[in-house]
C-alpha cells in the first residue's frame, strides 16, 4: 500500500486527479483513504437506489459524505435513475450525480459532433 500511495502522489504533482470508485463495497477499506489521497470518492450505486426512502443507506450515506468531507475529497453518487433520489442527494449536498435519470452511458459524449470519426493511434 505504501508503494502505490508514493505512486499516486508522484503522479498527482504532474496534475493528475485520482477518483476510488465504487466506495463502500468490495476491497474498499478505511485504509486506503487514511494512505492514499483520493480527490474524488463515487458511491456504489447499491446505497443510492430508493434512498429517498431505505432508512439504512440514507444514514450510510451521510456517514460517507462526512468520511469524504473529512479527508477534502468530492463525492460523486452512481446509479442515480429517479427524480427522488436526485432531490434527496441534493438536500445532501452531494457533488456530483451520474445514472440513468441524466442519461446513458455513451461512448461518443453528447455534446461531440457525432459525424466526427476519431482514429486512435495503434
Amino acid at each position: 500500500m505504501a508503494q502505490f500511495a508514493q505512486q499516486v502522489n508522484g503522479v498527482r504533482q504532474l496534475g493528475v486527479s485520482f477518483a476510488l470508485d465504487d466506495f463502500g463495497t468490495g476491497y474498499t477499506s478505511f485504509r486506503i483513504l487514511k494512505e492514499v489521497s483520493f480527490d474524488i470518492i463515487k458511491i456504489d450505486g447499491q446505497f443510492i437506489r430508493d434512498i429517498h426512502t431505505d432508512r439504512d443507506n440514507q444514514a450510510l450515506m451521510k456517514a460517507m459524505i462526512d468520511i469524504a468531507a473529512h479527508f477534502e475529497m468530492m463525492v460523486v453518487a452512481e446509479a442515480v435513475e429517479k427524480q427522488k433520489e436526485m432531490s434527496f442527494l441534493r438536500d445532501l449536498n452531494v457533488d456530483c450525480l451520474q445514472g440513468y435519470l441524466f442519461g446513458r452511458p455513451e461512448v461518443t459524449p453528447i455534446w461531440a459532433d457525432k459525424t466526427e470519426v476519431i482514429n486512435l493511434p495503434g
